[in-house]
C-alpha cells in the first residue's frame, strides 16, 4: 500500500507540472488524450479531454491509498503515532479536494468528488485518527473520566461522517446500506462507550468510598440507554460488529444491575435521574495534516518542460496585448477629443482648423496666408489700431498725473524744511 501511495503522490505531481506547460484540447497545437475514471461509489465511468480529472483522482487515491495504509499497519513501537499522521494527512487531503474539484467542468465531477463524500471521508479519518488514542491511551490503563473524553470525541467525528453519508442518495446506498450503517453503528457505539467510562468511573468510586450508589445507579441506566440506541444498527449488521457490541453491552448491564442489587440492600440512595447525569465532555486530539509542501514538490519531469511556455503564460501575453490596445484607444480618444474641441475654438474665431496641423519646421501655405488676409479685411486690424492709440492717450495722461504728484510732494518737503 505504501508504493500505491507513492505511485498516486507522483502522478499527480506530474500531472500538476504537464497540466502547466502543455495545452488539451482537439485543436491541432493542443494534446489529444482522453482520461478515464470510474467512480468508487457508483462505479459510473467518466471520459474527458482535459487532465485535470486526472489530477483529482491521482490526489483523490493518494488519500486513499494513505488511509488504507495505516489501517493495515503493525501498530506496535512507533506504529500508532505513525498511523494516526497518515489518518490526519488523509484528512487534509479530502478537505483540501474540495476546493479544488470546483474547477472541475460541469457534469465531470462524480460522486467521489461530490461535497458530501469528501467531507465524509475527511471525518472518517480523523475518527480513525482519535480511535488510535483512544486505544493507546486504554491499554495505558488511563482514567476513565478521559477515556470518556476520547469516546465523545470519536463519536462526534463518526456522526459528522454519518450525516454527510445521509444527505447523499448514491453514498447512502453504497453496498446496499451496508457502509452507512457501519457509520451509524460507529457514532452510536462510541457515544454510549462515553457514557458508559463514565459510570464504570462513579463505580469504582463508590466501591472505593461507600457512597454515591445512587448516581453510579443512574449513570449506568444512563449508559445502557445509550447502547440501546446502537442496538439496531448492531443488528442489522450482525457478524463481529453483533459480537463485539452484545459483550461491552452484557458489561455495561451486568455492572449496571450488580450497583443496583447494591443501593436496594446496602445504600438505599436516590437513583439520580438521567437528565441530572454528568454528561461526557469530548476532547479532541487530532487535527487535520497539512502536506502542501509535499503534493506541490517538483516532478523531475518539471526539468524536461521547464523551456516550453506554460498555457497561462501564454494566456496572460494575450491578456496584457489587450489591455495596452485598450490604454492605445483610451489615449486616442483623448487625443481626438482634444482635436475636436480645437477645431471648434478655431472655427468660433473664423481661423482655419488646418493650422493645428502646422509644426515649428513647417512654412505656413499660401492658401493659409489668403485667408488670414480676408480675416484682416473683416475690420479686426483697424480696431486693433485704434485700441492701440487709445491705450498711447491713457499713458500721456498718466504721465501728467505722475508729474502733478511730484510737483506736491516737492512743494511739501520744501515746507517742511522751513519749519525746521
Amino acid at each position: 500500500m505504501k508504493k500505491f501511495r507513492e505511485s498516486f503522490l507522483e502522478d499527480y505531481k506530474n500531472f500538476t507540472t504537464i497540466h502547466k506547460y502543455v495545452t488539451f484540447g482537439k485543436l491541432k497545437s493542443n494534446v489529444n488524450l482522453e482520461f478515464v475514471w470510474y467512480d468508487g461509489f457508483t462505479k459510473e465511468k467518466k471520459k474527458t479531454p482535459l487532465p485535470l480529472l486526472e489530477m483529482y483522482s491521482a490526489l483523490y487515491n493518494f488519500g486513499v491509498a494513505s488511509m488504507r495504509q495505516a489501517c493495515y499497519m503493525d501498530l506496535a513501537g512507533d506504529g500508532t503515532k505513525e498511523a494516526s499522521n497518515l489518518f490526519q494527512q488523509s484528512a487534509w487531503v479530502f478537505e483540501h479536494l474540495q476546493s479544488c474539484v470546483v474547477q472541475l467542468p460541469p457534469g465531470e465531477a462524480t460522486t467521489d468528488f461530490s461535497k458530501e463524500s469528501l467531507s465524509m471521508c475527511s471525518n472518517l479519518c480523523l475518527a480513525q485518527a482519535q480511535y488510535l488514542f483512544f486505544r493507546k491511551a486504554r491499554d495505558n490503563n488511563m482514567k476513565k473520566g478521559v477515556l470518556a473524553k476520547i469516546c465523545a470525541q470519536i463519536a462526534i467525528y463518526f456522526s459528522k461522517a454519518f450525516e454527510d453519508n445521509q444527505i447523499n442518495p448514491k453514498l447512502r446506498a453504497f453496498e446496499n446500506g451496508h457502509f452507512a450503517n457501519v457509520l451509524g453503528y460507529h457514532a452510536k457505539y462510541y457515544h454510549a462507550m462515553a457514557f458508559y467510562q463514565l459510570g464504570e468511573a462513579q463505580c469504582e468510586l463508590t466501591d472505593k468510598e461507600s457512597k454515591g450508589c445512587g448516581k453510579a445507579v443512574g449513570m449506568m441506566k444512563l449508559a445502557r440507554a445509550k447502547f440501546e440506541e446502537a442496538l439496531p444498527f448492531a443488528n442489522t449488521l450482525g457478524g463481529q460488529y453483533a459480537t463485539n457490541f452484545q459483550k461491552v453491552y452484557h458489561e455495561c448491564c451486568e455492572l449496571g444491575i450488580r450497583m443496583s442489587k447494591e443501593n436496594k440492600s446496602v445504600y438505599y440512595d436516590t437513583v439520580m435521574e438521567a437528565d441530572e447525569c454528568p454528561r461526557p465532555d469530548p476532547n479532541n486530539f487530532v487535527k487535520m495534516v497539512d502536506i502542501t509542501a509535499e503534493i506541490n514538490a517538483k516532478p523531475s519531469i518539471d526539468n524536461l518542460f521547464r523551456h516550453l511556455v506554460p498555457p497561462a503564460v501564454r494566456h496572460m501575453q494575450d491578456e496584457l496585448k489587450n489591455i495596452l490596445q485598450g490604454i492605445v484607444s483610451e489615449q486616442f480618444n483623448k487625443v481626438q477629443k482634444c482635436n475636436d474641441q480645437l477645431n471648434g475654438f478655431l472655427k468660433q474665431m473664423n481661423l482655419p482648423m488646418a493650422i493645428q496641423s502646422l509644426s515649428s519646421t513647417a512654412e505656413i501655405p499660401n492658401e493659409l496666408w489668403t485667408k488670414i488676409e480676408d480675416f484682416q479685411k473683416k475690420g479686426s486690424a483697424q480696431n486693433f489700431a485704434a485700441s492701440a492709440q487709445s491705450n498711447q492717450s491713457f499713458v500721456e495722461i498718466n504721465k501728467d498725473v505722475l508729474q502733478a504728484i511730484e510737483q506736491a510732494i516737492n512743494e511739501e518737503e520744501a515746507q517742511d524744511t522751513q519749519m525746521r
